[in-house]
């Protein structure tokens, strides 16, 4: 398994439905809007900014049904292999990224990991024949919250893929929504080919400020600079107490408020990743398009990458598109975030 190949990423989210709330079969005009969204041009603009792969993030119903009898989908899994020939043309690895929105929740009904570990088995080996610079990215984000149980869990699917690919990397992330201390938590699984994954989105003051999911506390808040500026922040504060909600996002920004605050926060997963001895990558971290001016967000992002870079960590940013856009509907991308991501 060469770490390099996955060096710099970019995430993409927008074809393959990874956010759909129906656990009823695709309609025929789901399929037409995904087989109509892949482009190779939108590759083809990755590899010329100088990314060296690609997260590719897969909605689980084009692929295998999450009702019984959980039938696998042939049409599905011909779409993938397209997107990953079309990856691989332009010299990018690409992250076959299971990315089920919501991910399932194993630990209130048991009964999910058994379809989960017969997807990894068959994709395994429906993808057993494809070069190395291919990676499996086992679930994004999952929200067990029992670290125990997701170890074991793990443990199954990857035993599953072993069976036909004994040699393919596969990205394994914590079972607190890819936080982390749930890396830290999960622990070094002691087989070769594994890549630990953490997202990193700190302060959610400054990352998600303005958004409407997640916590109410985050849709007022505007105006968040980076690094802080001190009376800046005091009078957003002061504003934001008017609402009554819970000031969160604020308490958690002051403890990091600038480069060596974000070193901080991610000190001690990097520790472990040393000490144990293992290959971090960080496969998610961004800010909202919408939230701060590309110049703030550019400042955020070249700290991000900077601490990460200096650890010797791989990393993908957020997003082509999905509201954290590096890319505009004509491809082109925004130099000042480019910049930011040494490209």
């Amino acid at each position: 398994m060469d770490i390099k190949l996955l060096s710099r990423g970019v995430n993409m989210d927008h074809t393959f439905l990874p956010y759909r709330h129906s656990k009823g079969p695709l309609s025929g005009d789901e399929w037409a809007r995904m087989e109509g969204s892949l482009r190779s041009g939108e590759f083809a603009a990755v590899a010329r900014c100088g990314f060296s792969h690609v997260r590719l993030c897969l909605g689980r119903d084009c692929l295998q049904s999450r009702v019984p009898p959980h039938a696998f989908h042939d049409r599905g899994y011909s779409l993938m292999l397209k997107a990953v020939s079309q990856i691989r043309a332009e010299g990018l690895a690409v992250i076959i990224d299971l990315h089920e929105l919501p991910a399932p929740e194993f630990a209130k009904d048991p009964a999910l990991a058994g379809p989960f570990v017969e997807f990894w088995r068959e994709t395994a080996m429906r993808c057993r024949d494809l070069p190395p610079d291919v990676f499996y990215g086992l679930l994004n984000e999952p929200l067990t919250a029992d670290a125990v149980l997701w170890r074991g869990i793990v443990n199954e699917a990857l035993g599953a893929i072993r069976e036909s690919d004994p040699e393919r990397g596969v990205v394994v992330a914590g079972d607190g929504w890819g936080s982390l201390d749930s890396l830290v938590a999960l622990g070094e699984l002691g087989l070769p080919n594994i890549v630990y994954d953490f997202h990193f989105y700190y302060p959610f003051a400054f990352t998600h400020q303005g958004a409407g999911w997640g916590s109410p506390s985050l849709k007022p808040i505007r105006d968040i600079d980076w690094p802080m500026d001190r009376a800046a922040f005091l009078n957003s504060r002061e504003e934001f107490k008017k609402t009554g909600m819970d000031e969160w996002p604020f308490r958690e920004y002051e403890s990091m408020p600038d480069r060596d605050g974000l070193k901080r926060k991610m000190g001690p997963v990097l520790d472990w990743g040393r000490k144990a001895g293992v290959p971090l990558y960080c496969g998610e971290f961004g800010v909202r398009r919408e939230g701060a001016p590309v110049e703030k967000r550019a400042r955020w992002t070249a700290d991000i990458r900077s601490i990460l870079e200096e650890a010797g960590v791989p990393w993908a940013l957020w997003a082509y598109h999905s509201g954290f856009d590096l890319f505009d509907r004509a491809d082109v991308p925004d130099r000042v975030l480019l910049e930011a991501l040494g490209l």
